[in-house]
């Protein structure tokens, strides 16, 4: 498996920890808390793939992946969410909450 730089955004902090050191078995990852760390990271480096919650405490994951679309069009845009995300444009993958390694790390080289 190839090794990616993944940003995870997530709003809460023990579900950030535990999918981040599930993750860092294979990637390299860097956290984000919201909506606004989130498009501060995206502005200072590059990403292979943006994970997002859907429900962040300043905004959406939808805006998030939008956000990186438009400005890394080449990283691949995963939801990762434990709530229904039918409205969820900018996603080309959704992963439900919670999932094995093997899960996300499939959703990640697929989308």
């Amino acid at each position: 498996m190839t090794r990616m730089s993944i940003l995870l955004v997530e709003d809460d902090p023990l579900v950030a920890r535990a999918t981040a050191r599930l993750l860092r078995l294979r990637h390299e990852v860097t956290v984000a808390g919201g909506v606004a760390e989130a498009l501060a990271a995206l502005a200072g480096r590059a990403f292979d793939v943006v994970v997002s919650d859907f429900d962040l405490g300043d905004g959406t994951g939808d805006e998030v992946l939008a956000r990186a679309a438009e400005v890394q069009p080449a990283a691949r845009r995963v939801l990762y969410s434990g709530v229904s995300c039918r409205g969820a444009r900018f996603a080309q993958r959704v992963v439900q909450k919670p999932a094995t390694l093997e899960e996300l790390d499939g959703a990640l080289h697929a989308a």
